[in-house]
Protein backbone atom coordinates (compact mmCIF):
# COMPACT_ATOMS: atom_id res chain seq x y z
CA UNK A 1 0.00 0.00 0.00
CA UNK A 2 1.43 3.46 -0.98
CA UNK A 3 2.69 5.88 2.03
CA UNK A 4 0.42 8.79 1.34
CA UNK A 5 2.45 12.36 1.51
CA UNK A 6 1.14 14.21 4.55
CA UNK A 7 1.71 17.82 2.90
CA UNK A 8 -0.16 16.67 -0.18
CA UNK A 9 -2.75 15.50 2.17
CA UNK A 10 -2.77 18.56 3.70
CA UNK A 11 -3.20 20.24 0.38
CA UNK A 12 -6.40 18.63 -0.63
CA UNK A 13 -7.93 19.00 2.73
CA UNK A 14 -7.23 22.69 2.35
CA UNK A 15 -8.92 22.51 -1.27
CA UNK A 16 -11.76 20.40 -0.37
CA UNK A 17 -12.55 22.81 2.92
CA UNK A 18 -12.26 25.81 0.43
CA UNK A 19 -14.18 24.70 -1.97
CA UNK A 20 -16.88 23.46 0.35
CA UNK A 21 -16.60 27.06 2.43
CA UNK A 22 -17.40 29.18 -1.04
CA UNK A 23 -20.56 26.58 -1.78
CA UNK A 24 -21.84 26.96 1.25
CA UNK A 25 -21.52 30.72 1.30
CA UNK A 26 -23.28 30.74 -2.31
CA UNK A 27 -26.12 29.01 -0.82
CA UNK A 28 -26.98 31.55 1.50
CA UNK A 29 -25.55 34.51 -0.46
CA UNK A 30 -28.62 33.19 -3.26
CA UNK A 31 -31.22 32.73 -0.92
CA UNK A 32 -30.27 36.75 0.37
CA UNK A 33 -30.71 37.59 -3.24
CA UNK A 34 -33.66 35.95 -4.05
CA UNK A 35 -35.08 37.44 -0.51
CA UNK A 36 -33.66 41.06 -0.21
CA UNK A 37 -32.64 41.40 -3.82
CA UNK A 38 -29.00 41.59 -5.77
CA UNK A 39 -27.83 45.17 -4.02
CA UNK A 40 -28.12 43.42 -0.63
CA UNK A 41 -25.55 41.03 -1.77
CA UNK A 42 -23.32 43.23 -3.69
CA UNK A 43 -23.43 45.54 -0.81
CA UNK A 44 -22.31 42.78 1.39
CA UNK A 45 -19.82 41.64 -0.98
CA UNK A 46 -18.36 44.23 -2.60
CA UNK A 47 -18.74 47.35 0.00
CA UNK A 48 -18.94 45.77 3.37
CA UNK A 49 -16.21 42.48 2.31
CA UNK A 50 -13.59 43.97 -0.67
CA UNK A 51 -13.91 47.41 -0.09
CA UNK A 52 -14.15 47.25 3.39
CA UNK A 53 -10.80 45.74 3.16
CA UNK A 54 -8.85 47.49 0.80
CA UNK A 55 -10.64 51.18 1.25
CA UNK A 56 -11.94 51.27 5.04
CA UNK A 57 -13.83 54.45 5.89
CA UNK A 58 -13.74 53.99 9.68
CA UNK A 59 -12.33 51.74 12.79
CA UNK A 60 -8.60 52.60 11.22
CA UNK A 61 -5.53 51.72 13.43
CA UNK A 62 -2.24 51.09 13.27
CA UNK A 63 -0.66 47.55 11.66
CA UNK A 64 0.48 46.34 15.07
CA UNK A 65 -3.37 47.01 17.03
CA UNK A 66 -3.97 43.10 16.92
CA UNK A 67 -1.19 42.19 18.41
CA UNK A 68 -2.78 44.11 21.66
CA UNK A 69 -5.92 42.63 21.14
CA UNK A 70 -4.78 39.09 20.38
CA UNK A 71 -3.29 39.42 24.41
CA UNK A 72 -5.82 41.70 25.70
CA UNK A 73 -8.83 39.44 24.66
CA UNK A 74 -7.08 36.18 24.63
CA UNK A 75 -6.38 36.59 28.66
CA UNK A 76 -5.28 34.74 30.73
CA UNK A 77 -3.85 31.76 28.04
CA UNK A 78 -2.67 34.46 25.80
CA UNK A 79 0.07 35.26 28.14
CA UNK A 80 1.46 31.53 27.87
CA UNK A 81 1.58 31.88 24.31
CA UNK A 82 5.06 33.67 25.07
CA UNK A 83 7.32 31.37 26.51
CA UNK A 84 5.22 28.60 24.30
CA UNK A 85 6.99 30.46 21.89
CA UNK A 86 10.20 31.02 23.16
CA UNK A 87 10.45 27.06 24.09
CA UNK A 88 9.40 26.19 20.69
CA UNK A 89 11.82 28.31 19.13
CA UNK A 90 14.85 26.37 20.89
CA UNK A 91 14.15 23.24 20.61
CA UNK A 92 12.82 23.49 16.90
CA UNK A 93 9.50 21.83 18.23
CA UNK A 94 7.90 24.09 15.31
CA UNK A 95 8.35 21.50 12.60
CA UNK A 96 5.37 19.08 15.25
CA UNK A 97 2.24 19.15 13.04
CA UNK A 98 0.14 20.67 15.84
CA UNK A 99 2.57 23.40 16.41
CA UNK A 100 3.40 24.08 12.95
CA UNK A 101 -0.87 23.82 12.22
CA UNK A 102 -1.54 26.57 15.04
CA UNK A 103 0.94 29.31 14.52
CA UNK A 104 0.52 28.83 10.72
CA UNK A 105 -3.26 29.56 11.52
CA UNK A 106 -2.64 32.35 13.89
CA UNK A 107 0.09 34.35 11.93
CA UNK A 108 -2.01 34.25 8.63
CA UNK A 109 -4.98 36.03 10.37
CA UNK A 110 -2.51 38.16 12.28
CA UNK A 111 -1.20 39.48 8.76
CA UNK A 112 -3.47 39.19 6.60
CA UNK A 113 -6.26 42.00 9.03
CA UNK A 114 -3.06 43.69 10.00
CA UNK A 115 -2.29 44.74 6.62
CA UNK A 116 -5.79 46.46 6.29
CA UNK A 117 -5.97 50.03 7.82
CA UNK A 118 -9.48 49.41 8.78
CA UNK A 119 -9.49 46.63 11.93
CA UNK A 120 -12.18 45.66 14.66
CA UNK A 121 -11.19 43.16 17.63
CA UNK A 122 -14.14 40.81 15.78
CA UNK A 123 -11.83 39.93 12.72
CA UNK A 124 -9.56 38.15 14.39
CA UNK A 125 -11.68 35.69 16.91
CA UNK A 126 -11.18 32.42 14.66
CA UNK A 127 -7.66 32.32 15.82
CA UNK A 128 -8.52 32.39 19.39
CA UNK A 129 -9.00 28.38 18.64
CA UNK A 130 -5.55 28.18 17.23
CA UNK A 131 -4.22 29.75 20.52
CA UNK A 132 -5.92 27.19 22.28
CA UNK A 133 -4.35 24.34 20.60
CA UNK A 134 -1.04 25.58 21.09
CA UNK A 135 -1.34 26.17 24.71
CA UNK A 136 -2.92 22.64 24.98
CA UNK A 137 -0.01 21.17 23.21
CA UNK A 138 2.20 23.34 25.39
CA UNK A 139 0.70 22.18 28.76
CA UNK A 140 0.82 18.22 27.63
CA UNK A 141 4.45 18.89 26.78
CA UNK A 142 5.14 19.81 30.47
CA UNK A 143 2.96 17.87 32.24
CA UNK A 144 5.63 14.93 30.35
CA UNK A 145 8.27 16.90 31.64
CA UNK A 146 9.43 17.75 27.98
CA UNK A 147 9.63 21.52 28.22
CA UNK A 148 10.89 23.28 31.24
CA UNK A 149 7.88 24.56 33.86
CA UNK A 150 9.66 27.75 34.65
CA UNK A 151 8.24 29.41 31.53
CA UNK A 152 4.39 28.57 32.59
CA UNK A 153 5.12 29.44 36.18
CA UNK A 154 6.35 32.91 35.88
CA UNK A 155 3.29 33.09 33.27
CA UNK A 156 0.69 32.50 35.81
CA UNK A 157 2.86 34.89 38.22
CA UNK A 158 2.27 37.85 35.91
CA UNK A 159 -1.20 37.19 35.53
CA UNK A 160 -1.88 36.32 39.81
CA UNK A 161 0.21 39.84 39.93
CA UNK A 162 -2.08 41.85 37.45
CA UNK A 163 -5.16 40.62 38.83
CA UNK A 164 -4.03 42.11 42.56
CA UNK A 165 -3.20 45.42 41.52
CA UNK A 166 -6.66 45.31 39.44
CA UNK A 167 -8.20 44.23 42.79
CA UNK A 168 -6.71 47.25 44.85
CA UNK A 169 -7.85 49.72 41.87
CA UNK A 170 -11.11 48.50 42.17
CA UNK A 171 -11.31 49.21 46.18
CA UNK A 172 -9.24 52.51 46.19
CA UNK A 173 -9.18 54.41 42.85
CA UNK A 174 -13.15 52.92 40.91
CA UNK A 175 -14.48 56.01 39.77
CA UNK A 176 -17.80 57.38 41.22
CA UNK A 177 -19.95 56.78 38.51
CA UNK A 178 -19.58 53.27 38.67
CA UNK A 179 -19.60 52.58 42.37
CA UNK A 180 -22.70 50.24 42.44
CA UNK A 181 -20.02 47.88 40.44
CA UNK A 182 -17.70 47.74 42.91
CA UNK A 183 -18.85 44.44 45.09
CA UNK A 184 -19.59 42.42 42.13
CA UNK A 185 -15.93 43.21 40.52
CA UNK A 186 -13.94 43.25 44.05
CA UNK A 187 -15.62 39.58 44.38
CA UNK A 188 -14.56 38.73 40.79
CA UNK A 189 -11.00 39.83 40.82
CA UNK A 190 -10.69 38.29 44.39
CA UNK A 191 -11.98 34.86 42.85
CA UNK A 192 -9.47 35.02 39.87
CA UNK A 193 -6.52 36.17 41.76
CA UNK A 194 -6.76 33.27 44.01
CA UNK A 195 -6.85 30.94 40.55
CA UNK A 196 -3.98 32.53 39.50
CA UNK A 197 -2.24 31.79 42.63
CA UNK A 198 -3.27 28.36 42.75
CA UNK A 199 -2.21 27.90 39.06
CA UNK A 200 1.57 29.17 39.77
CA UNK A 201 1.72 26.89 43.18
CA UNK A 202 0.40 23.93 41.25
CA UNK A 203 2.62 24.44 38.02
CA UNK A 204 5.76 24.74 40.90
CA UNK A 205 4.37 21.19 42.11
CA UNK A 206 4.76 19.59 38.52
CA UNK A 207 0.58 19.69 37.89
CA UNK A 208 0.22 21.63 34.27
CA UNK A 209 -2.59 20.50 33.25
CA UNK A 210 -4.62 21.04 36.65
CA UNK A 211 -3.22 24.91 36.55
CA UNK A 212 -4.76 25.19 33.69
CA UNK A 213 -8.05 23.71 34.86
CA UNK A 214 -7.84 26.00 37.68
CA UNK A 215 -7.84 29.23 35.82
CA UNK A 216 -10.55 27.75 33.84
CA UNK A 217 -12.43 27.53 36.58
CA UNK A 218 -11.94 30.85 38.19
CA UNK A 219 -13.13 31.99 34.32
CA UNK A 220 -16.29 30.11 35.42
CA UNK A 221 -16.69 31.81 38.21
CA UNK A 222 -16.13 35.06 37.51
CA UNK A 223 -19.06 34.90 34.99
CA UNK A 224 -21.65 34.11 37.53
CA UNK A 225 -19.75 37.03 40.34
CA UNK A 226 -19.03 39.92 38.34
CA UNK A 227 -19.66 38.97 34.30
CA UNK A 228 -23.61 38.75 34.78
CA UNK A 229 -24.93 40.90 37.09
CA UNK A 230 -22.16 43.83 35.67
CA UNK A 231 -24.27 42.82 32.26
CA UNK A 232 -27.97 43.21 34.12
CA UNK A 233 -26.89 46.45 35.73
CA UNK A 234 -24.99 48.26 32.40
CA UNK A 235 -27.58 46.73 30.51
CA UNK A 236 -30.32 50.27 30.74
CA UNK A 237 -27.44 52.75 29.85
CA UNK A 238 -25.57 50.39 26.97
CA UNK A 239 -28.15 48.49 25.04
CA UNK A 240 -30.87 50.77 22.88
CA UNK A 241 -33.77 48.59 24.62
CA UNK A 242 -36.09 51.58 26.00
CA UNK A 243 -35.32 52.85 22.84
CA UNK A 244 -36.15 50.44 20.67
CA UNK A 245 -39.70 49.75 22.59
CA UNK A 246 -40.85 53.17 21.68
CA UNK A 247 -39.85 52.94 18.27
CA UNK A 248 -42.03 49.56 17.84
CA UNK A 249 -44.79 51.89 19.14
CA UNK A 250 -44.96 53.78 16.08
CA UNK A 251 -43.26 51.63 13.62
CA UNK A 252 -44.66 48.38 12.42
CA UNK A 253 -42.41 45.60 12.43
CA UNK A 254 -39.55 45.76 9.35
CA UNK A 255 -40.18 49.91 9.13
CA UNK A 256 -38.08 51.91 7.62
CA UNK A 257 -36.38 54.33 11.05
CA UNK A 258 -33.79 57.46 9.91
CA UNK A 259 -30.70 57.57 11.66
CA UNK A 260 -28.20 60.51 11.43
CA UNK A 261 -25.31 60.66 11.42
CA UNK A 262 -24.29 57.07 12.54
CA UNK A 263 -25.26 53.47 13.13
CA UNK A 264 -26.55 53.08 16.88
CA UNK A 265 -25.49 49.30 17.31
CA UNK A 266 -27.95 46.92 17.25
CA UNK A 267 -31.08 49.48 17.46
CA UNK A 268 -32.36 47.13 14.54
CA UNK A 269 -32.16 44.07 16.58
CA UNK A 270 -34.50 46.41 19.31
CA UNK A 271 -36.66 47.91 16.88
CA UNK A 272 -37.16 45.22 14.94
CA UNK A 273 -36.82 47.56 11.63
CA UNK A 274 -34.27 48.43 9.01
CA UNK A 275 -32.52 51.90 9.02
CA UNK A 276 -31.79 54.39 6.68
CA UNK A 277 -28.22 56.20 7.77
CA UNK A 278 -27.95 60.09 6.60
CA UNK A 279 -23.98 61.04 7.11
CA UNK A 280 -23.09 64.19 9.24
CA UNK A 281 -23.39 66.46 6.27
CA UNK A 282 -26.47 65.36 5.00
CA UNK A 283 -28.91 66.86 7.62
CA UNK A 284 -31.34 68.46 5.27
CA UNK A 285 -31.60 64.95 3.72
CA UNK A 286 -32.47 63.41 7.20
CA UNK A 287 -35.19 65.94 8.04
CA UNK A 288 -36.58 65.39 4.66
CA UNK A 289 -36.83 61.88 4.97
CA UNK A 290 -38.58 62.77 8.22
CA UNK A 291 -41.19 65.18 6.91
CA UNK A 292 -41.89 63.55 3.26
CA UNK A 293 -44.13 61.08 4.35
CA UNK A 294 -46.68 60.22 7.74
CA UNK A 295 -45.48 57.74 10.41
CA UNK A 296 -41.52 58.54 9.74
CA UNK A 297 -39.18 57.94 12.66
CA UNK A 298 -35.77 59.95 12.63
CA UNK A 299 -33.22 59.01 15.55
CA UNK A 300 -30.15 61.97 15.83
CA UNK A 301 -27.33 62.01 18.03
CA UNK A 302 -28.03 65.46 19.57
CA UNK A 303 -24.56 66.56 19.36
CA UNK A 304 -24.41 66.33 15.55
CA UNK A 305 -28.21 67.75 14.97
CA UNK A 306 -28.30 71.51 14.70
CA UNK A 307 -31.79 71.98 13.70
CA UNK A 308 -33.65 71.52 17.17
CA UNK A 309 -37.16 70.06 16.76
CA UNK A 310 -38.13 71.19 13.44
CA UNK A 311 -41.79 72.69 12.21
CA UNK A 312 -43.80 69.85 11.81
CA UNK A 313 -41.85 67.22 14.03
CA UNK A 314 -43.23 65.53 16.84
CA UNK A 315 -40.80 65.04 19.30
CA UNK A 316 -40.91 61.50 21.30
CA UNK A 317 -38.04 61.13 23.63
CA UNK A 318 -34.65 61.99 24.60
CA UNK A 319 -32.43 58.35 25.28
CA UNK A 320 -28.44 58.04 26.74
CA UNK A 321 -26.67 55.72 25.39
CA UNK A 322 -22.92 55.15 26.84
CA UNK A 323 -21.79 58.55 26.57
CA UNK A 324 -24.31 59.92 24.06
CA UNK A 325 -27.41 60.90 24.23
CA UNK A 326 -30.41 60.95 21.68
CA UNK A 327 -33.40 62.41 20.47
CA UNK A 328 -36.36 60.59 18.59
CA UNK A 329 -37.85 62.38 16.50
CA UNK A 330 -41.43 61.79 14.57
CA UNK A 331 -42.78 62.81 11.63
CA UNK A 332 -46.83 63.41 10.86
CA UNK A 333 -48.88 60.87 12.33
CA UNK A 334 -50.16 58.75 9.90
CA UNK A 335 -53.74 57.79 8.92
CA UNK A 336 -53.82 54.66 11.19
CA UNK A 337 -51.97 56.85 14.06
CA UNK A 338 -49.21 54.27 14.65
CA UNK A 339 -46.55 54.05 12.67
CA UNK A 340 -45.44 54.88 8.53
CA UNK A 341 -46.99 53.84 5.76
CA UNK A 342 -43.80 52.58 3.65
Amino acid sequence: MRKLDPLAVALSLSVAIALGTVALSALWLGAAAWLQSGDYVRGLVLRQSVQRYLEPWHHKAPAYYYLGIFFSDGLPYSLLVVPFIWVIARSKRWREPAVLLSLTWILTYLVFFSASSGKRSVYILPLFPAMALLVAFGLRAISREEWPRRGLAGAWLVLTVILALGLIAAVLILPPAYSSLRPWIISGLAVLTIAGLGAWRLTLSGRAIASAVAVAAGAVLFMFTTAVPVSIILDPTKSPRELGARIRSEVPPGGSVGVFPNLVPSVNYYADSTTTVFPEKASADALRFLLERPGRILLVQESDWSLGIPRGARFLGAYTLGEDRFLLLGGPPGASGNGSTD
